[in-house]
C-alpha cells in the first residue's frame, strides 16, 4: 500500500497499473477495487459498533465482502484504498 495515494495524485497511476497485472499461473487479469466501502468503514470506525481491528470478527467481515468465494479462491485481488 502507498499511504496517501488518494489525495496526493497518484490513484490514476496506481489503479492504471494494478489494472495491468496478470496472474502469471492462469493468465487471468486481477480484479481491482478502488476505494471499498467496507474497508474504509472498518479503518476509520464508520460501523455503527465500534470494534478493535484486531476483532476477527470485523476482519472476516471485510474479506467476505472484498473477496467473495465465488470461484474457489482462484482469482487475485489488488485493492486500492
Amino acid at each position: 500500500g502507498v499511504e496517501g495515494a488518494i489525495h496526493h495524485g497518484f490513484t490514476p497511476i496506481l489503479e492504471a497499473l494494478a489494472k495491468s497485472q496478470v496472474d502469471p499461473n492462469t493468465g487471468k487479469a486481477y480484479e481491482v477495487t478502488y476505494a471499498p466501502k467496507v474497508l474504509r468503514s472498518a479503518l476509520f470506525g464508520l460501523y455503527q459498533e465500534k470494534r478493535d481491528m484486531d476483532d476477527p470478527t470485523l476482519i472476516a467481515k471485510v474479506f467476505r465482502e472484498l473477496c467473495p468465494e465465488t470461484d474457489d479462491g482462484r482469482t487475485k485481488r489488488i485493492i486500492i484504498e
